[in-house]
Parts: C-alpha cells; structure tokens; sequence
C-alpha cells in the first residue's frame, strides 16, 4: 500500500494526471477472478444502496481485469489475473457509495463470491491450465485478502486520445 501511494503521489504532480470521479482501481483480486466475477461484485455492492435502486443495471460502465499475457500462464485457457482491475461507473455517487461498502471491508472476494475456490480448482483442471501447486496456493490466499478500492489515477492525454479515436471512427461509420 505504501508503495502504491507513493506511486499515485508522484502521478499526481503531474498536471496530465487527475483522480477519476467515476473509475475505481481494485487491488487484492485473486488471480482467477475474471470480469464477470468482478461485476457480480460491485453490483451486489450498488444493489444495497436503497436510494439509487432505481438504475442497478445501468451504474457499471465497464469492467476491466489486468491480466499477465507476457508469461504465457492461464487460468481455464484465459492469461492470468495480475491481482487488479477496474470499474467504471456512470455516476460519482454510485462510485463513492461502492468505495465505501468495498474498500478493506471485512468480508473478503471468496466471500462475495460463492464457489469463488470451487471455479479456481475447476479452472486449475481444465484446458491447459499451466498452473502449479503453488500458484494455486498464492490464489487461494489472494482470495482471502480483502479488496482495496480506491479513485482512479487517469493520464489526461490518453483519455484525450481515446476520445479523438471514438469521434473519428463514429464520423467514419456515418460517412459509410
């Protein structure tokens, strides 16, 4: 953690940066969670919101898992969790209502997600799984950490970038 919050501080003085209102970093993911099981997550967590129960299904944007392609090793057939992801929420209140139900919060991901080990040693016996005895190990307790949750750190340049890219393939699709 104190690495990581030195890491954010030194992004952080550079003007390109700023902290997202919207997208949250999750650390301490076990290595076979994948987006599904991320989403389930974060949904559940919105659902116990009793004043936006309105739009559950419309408060995740998008869910992204960091995964491990450069070491060849998977999980069910799929490269591996590198231990984080992201979530990107429509609006900031579900955002920061989710932070505050998930961040270092008692229960662990092998708790808010049933037969989250029950998949790890189905996925660990099935299509060319590379894993090892002890990987399996580091998973299992990975699943037993706790979620930290905290506010993007975002490159004001690449957003820039991605949003360019988005409005000339959208003009490119209406011209065509």
């Amino acid at each position: 953690r104190t690495n990581a919050e030195r890491i954010k501080a030194q992004k952080l003085r550079d003007p390109g940066h700023f902290v997202s209102r919207t997208r949250l970093c999750v650390r301490n993911l076990p290595l076979t969670c994948d987006e599904r099981q991320l989403k389930n997550v974060f949904l559940r967590s919105c659902e116990s919101n009793s004043d936006r129960k309105k739009k559950v299904g419309k408060r995740i944007v998008s869910v992204f898992v960091v995964r491990d392609k450069a070491s060849g090793r998977t999980v069910g057939g799929v490269a591996r969790s590198r231990g984080y992801g992201f979530v990107n929420f429509a609006e900031h209140e579900d955002a920061l209502f989710t932070l505050r139900a998930l961040n270092n919060a008692q229960t662990t991901f092998e708790d808010r997600v049933p037969g989250a080990l029950k998949a790890l040693g189905a996925a660990s016996a099935g299509q060319g799984a590379v894993e090892e005895p002890q990987e399996d190990e580091e998973s299992t307790a990975r699943s037993t950490r706790r979620l930290v949750v905290e506010f993007a750190v975002e490159n004001a340049k690449a957003l820039n970038a991605l949003e360019k890219r988005k409005q000339r393939a959208e003009a490119a699709h209406i011209q065509s």
